[in-house]
């Protein structure tokens, strides 16, 4: 279905002498393509493409035919009746929109502590994800329209409240992220400007780790509309949002039914995702080290650790049975040996292990796959293991975004 409007002609659009003859421009060099009174092709849903891409005009048609493109090939205009949820998706995946801000701006929770990447990773393909949160788009997109209908004036942005309660481990998971962050850049470049602000809340002391690892695949614009928080959240998130509108689990009195504090009927809960819906062609160890670990063997890594609140991440993975896994650290100046993570064996041979320490004390991570307890059978290891430094530019960066006040 093609929604039809008639706004264009006479938009408000708060444009520059100059960005009005651009924009004038870009609209010439889009016209083979542009559908009269079709509603994202209107003045002020062209003109984001424009401010996107800083009004360079051959990026921004750029931007713009492959948005329609995109469009076109995923059926985005018939995705509301035609799309149908894969079931570990429905059930596993969290967010959602969950009430309304004091502009009228939908508000959408993403509870991505409480995603279970991994398990999303190997029981999903990426087209069922990307299909995914291209149909939230454009359930916020009729949202947008409903509300602008109601209060007689233009919805087009969201809020977004980002909860980083739970994080840990399993979302610093290297392939995970990197496909959430690729999702996020989709809706990106295809929905210019889509976002008003995005609000970050329960950062944890690892945050700044955490902004490093995304921070090449967050545009500068999404990055000037963030802002970052602890648990002390809440002055702040209601000085845009009604207390009466935000769910109760952040602090507000929104409840669903049955008293539930965490609107689940609104935004998804998540949780971990059964091994039953994995698949078994979505493993991707091509930048894995390879080694074979003879039978009554042992490969020892070492990882120095020169500054605090490092983070070092582990995965690997077995062709055959188990492997025993632990970390130890020999702190700087001392020559003992301090068990971090416990010896055990791990069955890795299906899908692969992987976790994440912090590293609070300096000095030498000792990093063990034991293989001594087999006696006949050597083990074939693939593994990868990284460690992650907080960077000084970058943490001058996340003060600055924690210092902000939301507008």
């Amino acid at each position: 279905m093609t929604l039809i409007t008639d706004q264009n002609a006479n938009e408000d659009l708060n444009l520059s002498s100059k960005q009005h003859v651009l924009f004038e421009q870009f609209k010439k060099s889009i016209e083979d393509i542009l559908k009269p009174g079709y509603y994202l092709h209107a003045d002020s849903e062209l003109v984001k493409f424009c401010f996107a891409r800083k009004w360079d005009l051959k990026k921004s048609e750029s931007m713009f035919r492959q948005a329609m493109k995109l469009r076109e090939t995923r059926r985005l205009d018939h995705i509301l009746e035609e799309y149908e949820e894969p079931e570990v998706i429905e059930k596993y995946m969290t967010g959602g929109i969950g009430c309304f801000d004091k502009e009228g701006l939908p508000v959408r929770f993403e509870r991505f502590g409480y995603l279970d990447v991994k398990g999303m990773f190997y029981s999903s393909k990426k087209v069922d994800l990307e299909m995914k949160k291209l149909y939230d788009q454009e359930v916020a997109l009729k949202v947008m329209r409903q509300q602008s209908e109601k209060l007689g004036k233009k919805i087009d942005r969201l809020t977004v409240i980002l909860d980083l309660d739970q994080i840990g481990s399993k979302q610093l998971w290297r392939p995970g992220l990197a496909l959430y962050l690729h999702l996020i850049k989709l809706l990106e470049d295809n929905y210019p400007e889509f976002v008003k602000r995005l609000i970050v809340i329960n950062a944890p002391k690892i945050f700044p780790i955490f902004f490093k690892i995304c921070r090449p695949l967050i545009s500068d614009d999404m990055n000037k509309k963030m802002r970052v928080y602890g648990t002390n959240f809440l002055p702040e998130v209601l000085k845009i949002i009604d207390e009466e509108e935000l769910p109760a689990f952040l602090g507000g009195k929104q409840v669903g039914p049955d008293n539930d504090i965490y609107c689940t009927h609104r935004i998804k809960a998540g949780g971990l995702v059964p091994e039953s819906y994995y698949l078994k062609d979505v493993i991707d160890t091509t930048e894995f080290e390879s080694t074979t670990i003879s039978a009554g063997c042992k490969l020892v890594l070492k990882v120095p650790i020169e500054q605090p609140n490092c983070v070092i991440r582990w995965e690997f993975l077995t062709e055959g049975k188990d492997i025993s896994f632990g970390v130890s650290l020999i702190p700087k100046g001392s020559e003992k040996q301090q068990v971090v993570v416990p010896a055990s064996r791990v069955q890795c041979h299906m899908v692969p292990e992987y976790g994440s320490l912090t590293c609070e004390q300096l000095g030498t991570y000792v990093i063990l796959f034991d293989n001594s307890y087999s006696w006949t059978k050597g083990k074939k290891l693939k593994y990868n293991i990284e460690a992650l430094i907080e960077d000084e530019e970058l943490l001058e960066e996340v003060e600055q975004i924690m210092n902000q006040k939301i507008e």
